[in-house]
């Protein structure tokens, strides 16, 4: 359990985004952070002995979800030389450079495909092992969704550089899901949106100065045949049939 938790300890979890990752982020950067961890502003101070406090401000409306959380977005108007700050909420760095990003990203690449949904006893997902609180952290520290779920998303970036993937999954013209993945690259990201015959799957990329690029969709049809049960659930199933079968040859008869 030691080793389990100094694994845990060193994946790369943080409560805002951009993260300290050693890549330093456009003059014009836009600060995501967890909704519940911060008030109405944040502050960045610089590291450079002046001291200077840059505050940044929440966007009304600019919001995203990630594995069950609600991520706020914040921006602001002073204008912010290239050096390394000191984050007053969250404790750690934020380093800036000496550009300004004007370009948004490109379209990503996109694939995702849907299996039918698994009903009975889950299979071993990780939560039944770390428990209910710890597995979403996980989840979230590795880039986002469900963990589990019956549709899989591969996206990715032709671009280098930190981005967020802003996925929605519609059915029929309705929204069934919206989930932002951090991806520096490529990732799959695995999403629980129940039993349908066909989905479409849309994304766009964010960039750290919180452009939105241009929407990659995608249509995705449900494989062939009916609902599914997992291998315990199918031992309970049979278990169950044979108790019944076992208490009706044992029923004296009248």
């Amino acid at each position: 359990m030691m080793t389990l938790l100094l694994t845990m300890a060193a994946i790369p979890c943080n409560s805002h985004w951009p993260a300290s990752d050693g890549v330093r982020s456009p003059q014009n950067v836009m600060i995501w952070a967890i909704q519940s961890s911060v008030d109405d502003t944040l502050e960045l101070q610089s590291d450079e002995g002046d001291e200077r406090i840059i505050v940044f401000r929440a966007v009304e409306g600019r919001t995203m979800t990630r594995s069950g959380q609600t991520w706020q977005a914040f921006t602001t108007d002073e204008a912010i030389e290239s050096g390394c700050y000191r984050n007053r909420n969250f404790g750690d760095e934020t380093c800036i450079g000496d550009s300004i990003d004007d370009e948004a990203p490109i379209d990503p690449v996109l694939e995702a495909t849907v299996s039918v949904p698994t009903y009975g006893s889950p299979g071993n997902t990780g939560d039944d092992f770390f428990g209910e609180d710890i597995a979403p952290m996980i989840r979230g520290c590795s880039g986002g969704g469900d963990g589990n779920g019956n549709l899989t998303v591969r996206v990715g970036a032709d671009e280098s550089g930190p981005l967020i993937a802003l996925i929605t999954v519609k059915a029929n013209g309705s929204t069934l899901r919206e989930e932002a993945v951090f991806l520096d690259g490529e990732t799959n990201v695995r999403l629980n949106v129940g039993d349908h015959d066909k989905l479409t799957v849309e994304a766009r990329l964010v960039d750290r100065a919180g452009q939105i690029g241009d929407l990659a969709s995608v249509e995705v049809l449900a494989p062939a045949g009916g609902c599914s049960h997992s291998p315990i659930g199918l031992v309970l199933l049979f278990g169950l049939a044979g108790l019944r079968r076992r208490q009706r040859l044992s029923r004296p008869s009248v």
